[in-house]
């Protein structure tokens, strides 16, 4: 299993949750035990099966950051549970005291999958997608498109391979970072401004101008803000 710090981020993630006391109340146990975990430097695998059977999150997703993010198998489950129509299968054999409880499951509110789309735009103006994501809903700002990033100019920032949500044509500021056009793909890279205009620098190259976009251009070649992403560390 991978670092505290890498599982923990992802249950929160798939959770929509915050703090540790909100996770601590998902897996039904004590703020202090999470604590403790962080401390090590590791999560028990326990606790992966607990938010599974809660919310159903793949056990391989939350240690290794691999594979859909649900089991939808899962999720639909939980689903029949909560309208009553959960059933335990018959067994004369099994003396009832001996029953194992029911699963805990929490409130859930499932999600459709949110399109993820490649950075090369079509000439029809479209970016095609290049398959899909569930994601909690407050990740998702009103009109924010998900691309999956296919270079590592940003590196350690955005990763290759990272889902990056950016809110097209969004009023945006020094020192953040802006998905621009070069050519027909999207290139995404930390603004400056700089007298007459913006300049882009990739992460590798911090300090220097990788390019300059005047005031005029600026317009022509902005798509829009990136506000977050979700990338394998």
């Amino acid at each position: 299993m991978q670092s505290f710090e890498a599982v923990y981020a992802r249950m929160l993630f798939a959770a929509g949750l915050r703090t540790q006391t909100e996770l601590a109340e998902i897996l039904d146990m004590k703020q202090a035990s999470i604590s403790e975990a962080k401390r090590r430097g590791s999560i028990p695998a326990e606790w992966c099966m607990r938010l599974y059977d809660a919310l159903g999150v793949r056990f391989d997703w939350q240690r290794f950051g691999t594979g859909p993010v649900y089991d939808l198998d899962k999720i639909k489950e939980i689903e029949k549970f909560r309208r009553g129509e959960w059933t335990l299968p018959k067994s004369s054999n099994e003396p009832h005291q001996l029953r194992e409880p029911d699963t805990p499951f929490f409130p859930f509110f499932p999600q459709e999958e949110t399109p993820i789309h490649s950075t090369i735009q079509m000439p029809d103006g479209s970016f095609p997608e290049a398959g899909g994501q569930v994601f909690p809903a407050e990740f998702l700002p009103k009109g924010a498109k998900v691309f999956r990033l296919l270079d590592a100019a940003m590196a350690p920032v955005l990763n290759k391979g990272a889902m990056v949500a950016v809110i097209p044509a969004a009023p945006i500021g020094d020192g953040e970072i802006a998905a621009v056009f070069e050519d027909r793909r999207l290139l995404f890279r930390r603004i400056y401004r700089r007298e007459g205009g913006w300049e882009l620098q990739t992460q590798q190259a911090q300090g220097q101008a990788e390019r300059f976009l005047t005031d005029e251009e600026w317009p022509i070649y902005y798509y829009g803000k990136a506000v977050w992403a979700f990338q394998p560390l």
